[in-house]
């Protein structure tokens, strides 16, 4: 049974439970395929004070270090953006 639902909203969740429970009596497994909505979804570019909330297309890594900041997936906090806004090279992105 395909149904969106934004998992942050509490009741589109309990609702999509009622639903399921309604029409299958219970529930066996729950599959969250937000992993292909992150590669087959339209992504943007937004600038990076626009993009807290927002969630990574790509992994960032600033160099140095060379390290994964966010993964593909990842909601961008105002924390992780004040890291990445602390790296000199990318004040200028």
């Amino acid at each position: 049974m395909p149904a969106p639902c934004d998992i942050r909203d509490e009741q589109q969740c309990r609702s999509l439970v009622e639903r399921a429970v309604s029409e299958f009596g219970r529930i066996e497994v729950l599959v969250n395929n937000a992993v292909y909505q992150m590669y087959f979804a339209r992504t943007q570019n937004v600038p990076a004070e626009k993009a807290v909330g927002g969630i990574a297309a790509a992994m960032l890594t600033p160099y140095p270090p060379g390290i994964p900041a966010v993964l593909t997936g990842e909601r961008i906090t105002e924390p992780l953006l004040r890291y990445l806004t602390s790296v000199p090279e990318w004040k200028r992105a």
